[in-house]
């Protein structure tokens, strides 16, 4: 299994999402993707990936909770 280091807190962490429920392992994880949108140009558009922990990941969805309300 590989550990991948979360671009948020950079703390390392291993899969901790299990895609397959059937046979229960973790072997997926989040990632946020940002996207620069160009105004005007067609496929001018550029992506950040990052790679986010569990903690992280379930503080985003709570801040975006939150906010989504405002």
């Amino acid at each position: 299994m590989e550990a991948r280091k979360c671009d948020v807190c950079g703390g390392f962490f291993l899969p901790y999402i299990a895609s397959n429920k059937i046979g229960g392992k973790s072997d997926s994880y989040n990632e946020i993707i940002v996207k620069e949108k160009r105004m005007g140009l067609k496929n001018a558009n550029r992506y950040k990936e990052y790679d986010v922990c569990e903690n992280c990941s379930k503080e985003l969805n709570k801040w975006l909770k939150r906010n989504k309300e405002n």
